[in-house]
């Protein structure tokens, strides 16, 4: 009996010291020494102050904590600069970074588990790596953006070496896996993972359904390249230059086949969105420009950014930086400041392939091309890797196939276009924005930024102020890019970029201001052929609003980013009330009716009529559309957008559309 006490002691600690499917090791998670424990921080402890020895500065640095904890680095040159920063973000931030791009690696399975194999198979398919790899090169190319990367990583890294197992971040210890070192990919991939989530909409099966199903009328109708009202960036009526381009289409340039109930990519939210604008000196009480920035990246604890200021001799900036990559994104320096919102611009187009011998050759204008063959292992904690060939065609990689998705229509192969596969140097546009010091540097910098596009906005000291919608735009010819193409012609590809000087700008505009709300860039008069999935209300509102104030002061921004105006409830609620019957209302309902009716549109957090409005909104837009575009094929659809169907119903709101074709009575 005396063996028995002694066998369930060693039983428990061998239990409390592995892992059991996905489960921490508890013991190390409870142990006093390494565990939870050693993470809490002391309460009241004040300030402090600390000396680090870190052998790869090249000079003395600093760094200023301020009541918000906001990191003020201090530094004799650009290396030392960069270096720093990665320190502090990884400080801070370690677990975010990696989780980060593992994530946009495809590498979740190696610390989550088989359960995320099939998103790590789809980022493999994306060419996230493969993206990343080109960014690498271009970055190594040019001496500035090799320094500043390489200098960031080994921030990063001298941190990581600082930790000792009991000093990991709680995440490694609860998925019982350590820190690996930073790479330049890394940043290149957390890079990549932004362009995905801002660049990366792409409808085109939804829409090669809908006008195989509805004609190319009716498609138009639902799904209109300019809504029946516009507030776009470049105001309207602004002259544009001619193209020195133009995209030729093929002699035969149809549509595809509707390809089914499967779609790859998505709209953006429709809650997402984000805002700029600046305004000139002559709008403001103190006779300076005013620059304000409402990003409205997805919502993540902790924030995606990470604000700090970056001081060397030669620049002085602050801002918000992204964890993982150097410099900053969004901020100002002693001379400008800038902002930038998603341009929401469509830069990826789906071609479909015919493959043989597998996926090793595909037919490409009238013969047999062999594809490149990338075979990536993907590493699965606690079972075995699993083996992935990815097929990459003259477009790009293979998306999906047979093997993955590729059922959905019809066991085919359909490859995918996009901008953010293209070698590119974002981070050296951003060094050189966080420098800028005039308006002529300030384009300068943007000359190099390829993909997400967006509306950067301009304030200078001497300057005044600007906004560009800027980023690598496909030149393509009209309607190229809303439907899926033929991936065995060469014909159907795009045909250069739009040239970066044309692209829709404007500088020192007569109105006093310019504002973007992830609206049109330009109304119909504008050269070239922009598609993107773009926003109304937010845009209409900031014209209007901006339009009408003078003697702004810094606290008119602030309550302007505060307005919760819903513009789609003030356009749609006076229309719709003409087709709400009051006798027919029950009393539970007619203070609902009233209410809504009395509302002045302002979507408050404690405003009862928004919700009511929200609800109702979202219901007469199911009814409306689920029949002809049924839930249970919701993949191959993708619904009109709210000021779509709001300006269709007022031009006719007998459309064909509202009657239920389920029902047999109108």
């Amino acid at each position: 009996m005396r063996i028995l006490p002694l066998l369930l002691t060693v039983a428990l600690v061998w239990a409390l010291n592995h892992r059991f499917a996905n489960k921490p090791a508890f013991g190390m998670l409870f142990s006093p020494q390494h565990g939870f424990w050693v993470h809490a921080e002391p309460v009241g402890a004040g300030a402090a102050t600390a000396q680090l020895s870190l052998p790869e500065l090249k000079d003395s640095a600093s760094v200023w904590l301020d009541e918000r904890m906001v990191a003020h680095i201090f530094v004799r040159n650009d290396y030392d600069a960069y270096y720093v920063q990665g320190y502090i973000h990884a400080s801070n931030r370690l677990w975010q970074m990696e989780l980060q791009t593992h994530a946009a690696a495809g590498r979740l399975s190696e610390i989550l588990g088989e359960g995320l194999l099939a998103y790590d198979r789809l980022k493999r398919r994306e060419g996230m790596v493969y993206a990343a790899e080109q960014a690498v090169k271009a970055m190594d190319a040019d001496p500035v953006s090799k320094l500043i990367t390489g200098a960031y990583a080994d921030g990063v890294n001298a941190y990581i070496k600082t930790l000792r197992e009991r000093d990991y971040p709680l995440e490694y210890k609860l998925l019982g896996y350590a820190p690996e070192p930073w790479t330049k990919l890394k940043s290149a991939l957390l890079i990549k993972y932004m362009a995905y989530d801002l660049a990366s909409t792409g409808d085109d099966i939804a829409y090669s359904n809908a006008r195989q199903r509805f004609g190319k009328d009716i498609f138009n109708q639902l799904y209109p390249d300019w809504p029946d009202v516009i507030a776009p960036i470049i105001p309207v009526g602004t002259p544009f230059a001619a193209a020195s381009l133009k995209a030729v289409p093929p002699p035969d340039s149809l549509v595809t086949a509707g390809i089914g109930a499967f779609r790859p990519g998505s709209r953006p939210d429709p809650d997402n969105g984000s805002n700029n604008w600046a305004v000139a000196a002559v709008k403001t009480k103190n006779g300076a420009p005013i620059l304000a920035n409402d990003p409205h990246l997805t919502l993540s604890l902790p924030s995606i950014f990470y604000e700090m200021q970056l001081s060397t001799p030669d620049a002085n900036m602050y801002g918000v930086s992204i964890p993982g990559a150097p410099g900053l994104i969004i901020g100002f320096n002693d001379h400008i400041g800038w902002g930038l919102t998603n341009g929401y611009m469509d830069v990826l187009d789906y071609y479909t392939m015919e493959f043989r011998n597998g996926k090793s050759e595909y037919r490409f204008n009238g013969e047999w091309r062999k594809a490149d063959m990338r075979v990536e292992e993907i590493r699965i904690k606690g079972r075995e890797p699993y083996l992935d060939t990815v097929a990459y065609t003259v477009w790009g990689p293979v998306l999906y196939d047979p093997g993955f998705g590729g059922e959905g229509f019809g066991n085919g192969y359909l490859a995918m276009r996009w901008t953010a596969h293209d070698a590119s140097n974002e981070l050296l546009s951003l060094y050189r924005l966080n420098r800028a010091k005039n308006y002529a540097d300030f384009t300068g910098a943007l000359s190099i930024w390829s993909s997400p596009a967006q509306n950067f906005l301009f304030a200078g000291k001497q300057d005044g102020i600007a906004i560009w919608q800027n980023g690598k735009h496909p030149l393509r010819w009209k309607d190229q890019g809303k439907f899926v193409m033929p991936g065995g012609d060469s014909t159907f590809a795009w045909q250069g970029y739009i040239p970066m000087s044309e692209n829709p700008h404007i500088h020192n505009p007569a109105q006093g201001f310019v504002q973007s709300a992830n609206q049109h860039p330009a109304d119909s008069t504008f050269p070239y052929r922009m598609f993107g999935y773009y926003t109304l209300f937010r845009g209409l509102q900031l014209q209007e609003r901006l339009g009408s104030m003078q003697n702004i002061t810094p606290e008119d921004m602030m309550r302007l980013q505060n307005d919760n105006t819903n513009r789609l409830a003030v356009s749609a609620v006076p229309f719709l009330a003409d087709y709400v019957m009051p006798a027919k209302l029950t009393a539970a309902q007619r203070p609902y009716w009233e209410m809504l009716f009395q509302w002045d549109g302002v979507a408050s957090p404690d405003s009862k009529a928004a919700t009511v409005f929200n609800l109702w909104w979202e219901q007469l837009n199911t009814r409306i559309w689920r029949d002809e575009m049924p839930l249970k094929d919701s993949l191959a659809w993708e619904m009109p957008t709210p000021e779509a169907t709001l300006y269709w119903l007022m031009r006719d709101s007998a459309m064909w559309f509202v009657d239920d074709i389920r029902k047999p009575a109108r």
